[in-house]
C-alpha cells in the first residue's frame, strides 16, 4: 500500500486474520461482525473507551472513523469531521448520561446548517434542489464523523448516488462521467440554478469535456444551439452517440419531409439511415451541414475516375452534384431531381423551346441526354460519349458505311455532320440548320453556270433539292436517287411541265392528274371502280414523287410512313395498346388496294363475311369451321362487330372492354342469363375466362378445360353467397384446398411453400374458371414464371450459354411449383442431387460436392456453376482460376 500508515495485518499479508476467503455471512467475508472482529486484537479497556469519549465502542460501527486497510492519518483515522477531530462532540450530539446520550438534540440537518449556511442558500434559492438537502438528511449522502471520500461522502461519489438513482448498464452506449459513476462532474450535490441540479445550462455543460474546436463550424445545427438533450440522453443509451432515438428516426423528428417515400429509390446512405455519413451532427463550415465540401464528400463513395476526365460538367467542377441530384430519394432514375431533360434545361435554357420542335433528334426529344453526352466527365468536346470517331456514327450507321462504288456526299465524306444538322433541333424537318435550298447553297454557287444548265436555269434558294437528290449517298453520279421517273432521268422536263421559263410556275394544269394519265392509262380504269383513292383523282404526286425516289413505285416517303402522313386516325390508333400488325409494319397494302377498288376501303377482300381477316387469321378460321359451337359473329364472318381494325386500347384489337362488349348482345338481365352466373353482377367481368371467344366443342362456349365448379354451375363452392351490384364477389383463399388437399399448406406442414401460394393462394398461377392451357394455368412456363421471377427472365436472355432446361423454358426440370423441403423448391433435397438426375458423375476422384468448408460454406454445383446460364463456358460463376481460387486459396 501507498499510504504511510497501513493495517498491521495487511502489511504482514494476514488478511484471513479479518476476511474467510471463501465466504461468511458478515459484509465484507469477515470472520466476524464489528466491533467484535477488531475488539479481538484491541483489548476493551477504560483508555481505548477515553479515545473514544465515552462513546459505546462495544457496539459502534469502527468503520465510521478508521479505514480497515490504509490511511493518511495515524491509528487508520479517515479524514475527520472537524468537531470530531477536535474532540468537540457536543457541538451535534448531548453528552448527558442516560439512554439518549449522543443523540442528536435537533433536526440532523439543521445541526448541519448551523455552519454550512451557504449549502443552506443555493437549496432555497436554486432552480432545482437535491431532495435530501431539502428535507435536511445531510447523513443520507455525508459520513457525519469523518471519509477518505471528498466531501466527507459515505462512499464514492457515484456510489453514494446509486443508492436512490438506479444506475442503468448493459445499454450500447454510455456516457463517461455516468460510467465511472463522477456523477458531480455534471451534477451539484445541493442546489442549482438549473435543471436536474447541473453545474451549468447544457450546452454550456457538455463543452467543458467536448472540445469547443469541435463545435466551431459556420453552420450549427439548431438542436445544438439550443440543448444538446435534443438529441442525446444524459447517462445512457440503446443508441450509439447516447442518441435519444436511433437514425434515421431522430432526424425526422425535425426534417419530417425526409421521411422515406416508397415510391422513390432513395440514395443508399439515406435508405440506411446514415445521415452522419454526408452530414456533420452539430456543426460544419459547409452549407446543409455536409459532413465535407462537395464533391470531396461524394467521393467518399463514388470512384473518382468518370469525374476527372479531361472534359469536366461544371456542376461537377464546381462541386455541384445537387443541382442535378437530390441526395435523398428521387422519382427518377439516378436520383435527378426530376426528368433528366428538364434537369439539363435548368441550366441549358435553349433546351426547353428546342423541346418543343416535333422534328427534334429523337434521344433528345425522348429526354434522353445521357445518349450521347456523359453527364459528368469526358475525354471528348462537348462531353460526348459515344464510341465512334464521329458521334452521330454511333446510331446512324446506316449514313456512313456506304460502298466504294457510288458518290458520298462531301460532309459525309469528311463527317462534317453538324455543317447541315442541329445537334437537338432547329424547327425544320430531318434538323436541318437552315432551309433546304438556301443550305445547299452554301457549298453549291447557284449563279454557277454548269449548275444552272442543269436545272435548267431554275434553281433557286427555294428549291427543293432533296426531291431529287439523296442528301448522303448514291450509287449515281449528282446524289440522284435511285429510281428515276424516265421524263425526269431524259431531261424531258417538259412532257409533263409544258415550256416554263419562270422558276416559280410548274406549268401543270390545275387537275395534275391528267398529266400522268398520258402515260399511265391504268387511270382510267382506276376512275370507273366504285371506290378510288383521293390522290388518284386529285394529285398523283401526293404519294408518288414524280421526278425520283428511292422506293418503289417512286413513292414520296417509305411506305411505313407514307400512308400515315394523312391517315392520322390510324396513326394515333397505331399508338395504341393493341396495335394490328400489318399497321405496325406499315404494310397497308396487305388489306388495302392502293389507287382503287370495289370493295368498301378499297379492300382486297371483303371484310363483311370476314373473308379478308381469315386470309391471314388461319387457325381461328379453322376453330370457327371446325367447332360444333361456333360464335355467331365469328360464323358469319362479321369480325368487325367485336374488333378494331387498325388499333385498339383493348387486346386484343378489341372494340370495348370485354364485358361491355358481350353486353352489347347477350342481356344479362334475362333469367336465363342470370340462371347460369348464379345471379352474380358480371359488369366488369372478363368473360374469356370461362369462355371462347371464336368456336368450341362445349355448350355455351365454355372452355374445353373449365373448371369443373365453373362447367357445373357451382360458384358457391368457392365463392361466398352473390352480393349486391358493385361488390366484388369475395373468394376464400383456402377454398382451392377443398378439393385439392394434397396442395394444401397444412398437408405440406414443415415445407418451404412456393411464394405465389402465401401471396394470393392458386389464382396467382391458375385460372380459377377455365384456360386454354393444362392444369387451368394462366400462361405457359416460362413466360408464367417470368411474371415473378424478372431477375431469372434477365438473367437467362442475357447469358450466351444457357442451362438447356432454363433455355428452354423448362422451369419445372428442377424446381417443383408447389412445394418443396427448402427454398428454391428443388426437385430433390439438395442442388447436387437434382443436376444428378441429369448429369452422373463417376470415376476413382470426384470432385466432394454436398460437404462444408471449414469456414462452414456449402460446397455444392452452385458453387461453381450459374443455376440458369453464364458467358463462360461450362455455365461457370467465374473465371479459371477464380472459380478454383475461391475454395483452394493456395
Amino acid at each position: 500500500m501507498e499510504l504511510p500508515h497501513v493495517h498491521p495485518h495487511l502489511s504482514d499479508g494476514q488478511c484471513v486474520v479479518c476476511h474467510n476467503p471463501h465466504g461468511e455471512q458478515s459484509a465484507g467475508m469477515l470472520n466476524k461482525p464489528m466491533p467484535d472482529l477488531c475488539l479481538k486484537c484491541h483489548t476493551f479497556n477504560d483508555d481505548l473507551v477515553g479515545k473514544h469519549s465515552g462513546q459505546k465502542i462495544e457496539s459502534g460501527n469502527c468503520l465510521t472513523c478508521h479505514s480497515p486497510h490504509a490511511s493518511k492519518n495515524e491509528n487508520l483515522l479517515v479524514n475527520l469531521h472537524a468537531p470530531v477531530k477536535e474532540g468537540k462532540c457536543a457541538a451535534c450530539h448531548k453528552l448527558s448520561e442516560g439512554a439518549a446520550k449522543f443523540s442528536v438534540p435537533a433536526d440532523g440537518g439543521e445541526i448541519c446548517l448551523s455552519c454550512h449556511a451557504k449549502i443552506k442558500e443555493n437549496t432555497a434559492k436554486g432552480k432545482s434542489a437535491h431532495d435530501p438537502a431539502k428535507r435536511g438528511q445531510c447523513v443520507k449522502c455525508h459520513a457525519p464523523h469523518g471519509s477518505n471520500q471528498s466531501w466527507f461522502l459515505a462512499k464514492e461519489s457515484g456510489g453514494v448516488c446509486v443508492d436512490c438513482h438506479k444506475y442503468a448498464s448493459g445499454e450500447k452506449s454510455t456516457h463517461r462521467p455516468y460510467q465511472n459513476r463522477d456523477c458531480i462532474l455534471c451534477h451539484l450535490g445541493h442546489g442549482s440554478s438549473t435543471d436536474h441540479l447541473l453545474r451549468a445550462p447544457a450546452s454550456e455543460l457538455c463543452l467543458r469535456c467536448h472540445k469547443k474546436e469541435n463545435f466551431t463550424g459556420r453552420v450549427v445545427h439548431p438542436p445544438m444551439e439550443d440543448n444538446c438533450m435534443n438529441c442525446h440522453q444524459s447517462h445512457t443509451s440503446n443508441n450509439p452517440k447516447l442518441l435519444v432515438q436511433p437514425p434515421p428516426a431522430l432526424c425526422q423528428n425535425c426534417h419530417d419531409d425526409k421521411k422515406p417515400d416508397p415510391n422513390k429509390t432513395p440514395h443508399q446512405p439515406f435508405k440506411n439511415g446514415e445521415c452522419i455519413k454526408c452530414h456533420a451532427s452539430h456543426t460544419s463550415n459547409q452549407a446543409s451541414l455536409l459532413a465535407r465540401p462537395t464533391p470531396a464528400l461524394c467521393f467518399t463513395c463514388h470512384k473518382q475516375g468518370p469525374f476527372q476526365l479531361s472534359v469536366v460538367h461544371r456542376p461537377v467542377s464546381e462541386g455541384q452534384c445537387a443541382r442535378c441530384h437530390d441526395p435523398h430519394q428521387s422519382s427518377e432514375d439516378k436520383m435527378f431531381r426530376t426528368k433528366p431533360v428538364e434537369v439539363c434545361a435548368t441550366c441549358h435554357a435553349k433546351v426547353k423551346e428546342q423541346l418543343k420542335d416535333p422534328d427534334g433528334h429523337p434521344p433528345f426529344k425522348e429526354g434522353q441526354c445521357s445518349r450521347c453526352h456523359a453527364p459528368h466527365s469526358s475525354e471528348k468536346a462537348k462531353l460526348l460519349t459515344l464510341k465512334s470517331s464521329v458521334p452521330c456514327q454511333d446510331c446512324h450507321q446506316d449514313k456512313f458505311n456506304f460502298p466504294d462504288t457510288g458518290v458520298t456526299h462531301f460532309p459525309v465524306k469528311k463527317q462534317m455532320c453538324v455543317t447541315c444538322h442541329a445537334t437537338h433541333a432547329s424547327g425544320r424537318k430531318w434538323m436541318l440548320v437552315k432551309p433546304e435550298g438556301e443550305l445547299c447553297a452554301d457549298c453549291h454557287k447557284l449563279d454557277a453556270g454548269d449548275l444552272q444548265d442543269k436545272h435548267k436555269n431554275m434553281l433557286t434558294k427555294n428549291t427543293r433539292c432533296a426531291y431529287c437528290h439523296t442528301p448522303h449517298y448514291s450509287g449515281d453520279k449528282g446524289l440522284l436517287k435511285k429510281h428515276r421517273h424516265p421524263p425526269f432521268e431524259e431531261r424531258g422536263c417538259e412532257n409533263c411541265h409544258g415550256e416554263v421559263t419562270d422558276s416559280s410556275a410548274l406549268g401543270l394544269p390545275e387537275r395534275r392528274t391528267e398529266v400522268c394519265a398520258t402515260c399511265h392509262d391504268q387511270q382510267a380504269d382506276w376512275l370507273k371502280k366504285k371506290f378510288v383513292h383521293a390522290p388518284v383523282k386529285e394529285d398523283c404526286a401526293k404519294c408518288h414523287n414524280p421526278h425520283a425516289s428511292n422506293d418503289q413505285p417512286y413513292l414520296a416517303a417509305p411506305r411505313t410512313k407514307l400512308c400515315l402522313s394523312c391517315h392520322e386516325k390510324i396513326r394515333l390508333a397505331s399508338s395504341l395498346a393493341s396495335e394490328h400488325p400489318p399497321v405496325k409494319k406499315g404494310e397497308c397494302l396487305s388489306c388495302h388496294e392502293p389507287h382503287a377498288g370495289d370493295t368498301k376501303n378499297r379492300l382486297k377482300l371483303s371484310a363483311d363475311d370476314g373473308k379478308l381477316c381469315l386470309s391471314c387469321h388461319a387457325g381461328i378460321a379453322k376453330i370457327v369451321s371446325q367447332s360444333p359451337v361456333p360464335h355467331p359473329p365469328a360464323a358469319e364472318g362479321a369480325c368487325l362487330t367485336c374488333h378494331a381494325v387498325h388499333g385498339s386500347g383493348q387486346k386484343p384489337l378489341l372494340n370495348a372492354a370485354v364485358a361491355e362488349l358481350c353486353l352489347t348482345c347477350h342481356d344479362a338481365t334475362e333469367a336465363k342469363f342470370k340462371l347460369a352466373h348464379v345471379n352474380n353482377d358480371v359488369t366488369g367481368a372478363r368473360c374469356s375466362m370461362c369462355h371462347t371467344p371464336h368456336g368450341g366443342a362445349e355448350k355455351k362456349l365454355l372452355k374445353p378445360t373449365a373448371h369443373y365448379p365453373v362447367k357445373k354451375g357451382l360458384c358457391t363452392n368457392c365463392h361466398e353467397e352473390p352480393v349486391v351490384k358493385g361488390k366484388a364477389v369475395t373468394i376464400n383463399k383456402n377454398a382451392c384446398f377443398v378439393c385439392h388437399e394434397q396442395k394444401s399448406p397444412a398437408a405440406n406442414a414443415g415445407k418451404a411453400a412456393h411464394g405465389a401460394i402465401e401471396k394470393n393462394g392458386c389464382v396467382e398461377c391458375h385460372a380459377p374458371h377455365g384456360s386454354d392451357i393444362e392444369h387451368n394455368l394462366r400462361a405457359r412456363p416460362p413466360e408464367l414464371c417470368f411474371t415473378c421471377h424478372t431477375a431469372q427472365r434477365r438473367d437467362i436472355a442475357a447469358a450466351k450459354i444457357g442451362h438447356p432446361p432454363a433455355k428452354k423454358g423448362d422451369c419445372v426440370k428442377c424446381h417443383t411449383p408447389h412445394y418443396a423441403e427448402a427454398r428454391p423448391l428443388l426437385k430433390a433435397p439438395t442442388v447436387t442431387k437434382v443436376c444428378e438426375s441429369c448429369h452422373k458423375f463417376e470415376g476413382e476422384h470426384v470432385h466432394p460436392v454436398d460437404i462444408k468448408t471449414p469456414d462452414g460454406r456449402a460446397v455444392e454445383c452452385v458453387s461453381c456453376h450459374s443455376p440458369h446460364g453464364s458467358d463462360l463456358k461450362g455455365i461457370l460463376k467465374r473465371g479459371q482460376p477464380d472459380v478454383c481460387q475461391q475454395c483452394h486459396k493456395g
